[in-house]
């Protein structure tokens, strides 16, 4: 999972997550354990220093802040309320750092945003993790992608997220989700949701494909 994958990752998840005013995506390098940004959202936005310093606070050894927590990605007890940070691992390696701003400081806002995060980050770090056989939906990524589904009241919204995360999961470039309506098939979100109402020939040669299957 690199480049545009992060990218459209971040969007839709921002899009979807109504707390989130803003995000960056980085990644360790593999000699040095440097931090480089990978993803942003608003895409073309001059992101706060404090949301990459918080990213970097997490994950470079230099850093007076870095907190080693064994096992799943943890959050970094920002000094400033309205930024979420949380740490990419897989096993003892450090992939990464995902840095939030929120629209609101309160503790319930951060509360709702961090378990929001926490849900889909092992699905994120599971995918930059490298990985020599073929990725298999076991029971544990099966209650993920429900949990991911569920916490959605609206069902575009709930689809658009499992199409993301089901991507992410099995490295796709990208994943369609149809429903049938009075006996067709019709492309009811995208994985790249920010193409969708753009890309009319790609759903119809998605929903065609779908219809013959």
């Amino acid at each position: 999972m690199r480049g545009a994958a992060i990218q459209q990752w971040l969007e839709s998840y921002c899009h979807q997550t109504k707390d989130v005013v803003g995000g960056v995506v980085m990644l360790a390098q593999p000699r040095d354990g440097a931090l480089v940004l990978a993803a942003q959202w608003p895409r073309h936005a001059s992101q706060d220093a404090k949301l990459i310093g918080a990213a970097r606070a997490l994950v470079e050894p230099k850093s007076a802040e870095r907190q080693n927590l064994p096992g799943a990605p943890s959050e970094h007890p920002s000094p400033n309320p309205r930024v979420l940070s949380l740490r990419l691992r897989s096993g003892n390696r450090a992939l990464g750092a995902i840095a939030l701003e929120l629209q609101s400081g309160d503790a319930e806002a951060r509360r709702r945003a961090a378990t929001a995060l926490e849900r889909t980050a092992s699905t994120i770090a599971a995918a930059l993790a490298p990985s020599q056989s073929p990725v298999r939906i076991d029971a544990a990524r099966t209650l993920q992608l429900q949990a991911t589904i569920l916490s959605h009241e609206k069902f575009d919204a709930a689809a658009t997220a499992f199409a993301t995360e089901l991507a992410i999961t099995l490295q796709m470039d990208r994943v369609a989700v149809g429903i049938v309506e009075n006996g067709q098939i019709r492309v009811a979100a995208l994985s790249r949701s920010a193409d969708f109402e753009t890309k009319a020939d790609v759903l119809r040669t998605l929903g065609d494909a779908m219809q013959e299957a």
